[in-house]
């Protein structure tokens, strides 16, 4: 099973105070294709509820579990955690990033914004967000008069800050160099998931 972001789900409904996704924009599990599954919901509950959707590409069906209901605060509403079964093949943020001291909490929104455009196959926006987020980490790693420089001046400046290795170094740059790609039109040459990956 896979737990799917709310960022991901494209429409709402309500039925009986309990907040269901009815539209899921997600990779196929079975082909892989990025599509809009559509979710109908019978025998509403606030403690587990599960449907199945076929994608409209493959016509293979995927099982989607709604758990752990908790109210929200605004409205009293509940909502639950939805998962998919079988799992994408997508990524998953890394385990225990949240745990980073130095990874801020504005660094683990771009982080998250950038996982998530990734497993939607938006190439050239997670190019751009993987470089934004390299740039919130040089720029948290360095000294105030560094800051200002760019990010390539910051990059370089990193390692008599911190003890970074040369492959990570080699890394941080390629991943400059696909965000620039994905930042700045070329009709010759656009990202694909070779340079986001």
């Amino acid at each position: 099973m896979h737990e799917v972001s709310d960022a991901l789900v494209a429409n709402w409904s309500i039925n009986n105070r309990v907040r269901l996704p009815s539209a899921v924009d997600l990779v196929c599990p079975h082909c892989g294709r990025k599509i809009t599954f559509s979710l109908h919901w019978s025998g509403i509950s606030d403690t587990l509820m599960s449907t199945t959707s076929r994608c409209p590409a493959c016509s293979k069906s995927s099982v989607f579990v709604l758990v752990d209901f908790q109210a929200l605060e605004a409205s009293g509403d509940k909502k639950g955690r939805l998962f998919i079964y079988p799992a994408p093949n997508v990524r998953s943020p890394i385990e225990g990033i949240t745990e980073v001291v130095d990874f801020s909490t504005e660094l683990q929104r771009a982080y998250s914004s950038a996982v998530n455009v990734y497993n939607v196959q938006e190439w050239n926006a997670a190019a751009v967000l993987c470089r934004r987020l390299l740039e919130g980490i040089a720029l948290s790693l360095v000294p105030e008069e560094k800051r200002r420089g760019s990010l390539y001046q910051q990059l370089q400046a990193l390692p008599e800050y911190r003890d970074l290795k040369a492959p990570i170094m080699t890394l941080a740059d390629a991943i400059r160099k696909g965000g620039n790609l994905g930042a700045h039109f070329d009709l010759e040459k656009e990202p694909n998931e070779e340079t986001v990956a």
